[in-house]
């Protein structure tokens, strides 16, 4: 393995880290959101948990894009790590699971959230701030899962991921 092979493989292990620690973040963050509103029986504050998630979902497909990129770079070289056998018996599942952490992660909080707030969904014009930042957090809760599935779809097309079985 040549320098530059041994650089993307440095790079690839970084941004796998960052990339769980991203979503772990999230978790806890929005944990403690919901502690706290939840201690204290207001729950207009985890409207901002979707403007958050959606910030976060893009930071995190951001990673896998430059992954796919990396996984692309090393597969032209011949260095194919999803052949190994380590990882031979993940294969079919491995983008799957994946993407289903990601949804109930980054998803699931901004469903929680507009769960909580439901009765701003169709608030008086004296509450419309708030109805209006419900709605905005379920357009982005909207977006968040299209994003996590479409990028999912994308590197599929591309060859970069196992086909679902």
């Amino acid at each position: 393995m040549d320098e530059m092979d041994q650089s993307v493989r440095e790079e690839t292990i970084e941004r796998l880290i960052l990339r769980d620690k991203i979503l772990a973040g999230y978790a806890t963050i929005l944990a403690g959101a919901i502690g706290a509103t939840v201690d204290r029986g207001n729950f207009r504050p985890l409207l901002i948990v979707p403007v958050l998630s959606v910030a976060l979902c893009l930071l995190s497909i951001h990673h896998d894009t430059v992954l796919q990129y990396l996984h692309a770079y090393l597969k032209r070289k011949g260095i194919e790590w999803e052949n190994s056998p380590e990882l031979s018996r993940y294969k079919k599942g491995w983008s799957w699971t994946r993407l289903v952490a990601e949804v109930i992660v980054f998803c699931g909080g901004n469903v929680g959230a507009l769960i909580l707030n439901r009765d701003l969904a169709l608030a008086a014009c004296s509450q419309m701030l708030s109805s209006a930042a419900w709605w905005l957090g379920m357009l982005l809760t909207v977006i968040s899962f299209a994003m996590l599935c479409w990028i999912r779809l994308v590197f599929r097309q591309a060859g970069h991921l196992p086909p679902a079985r």
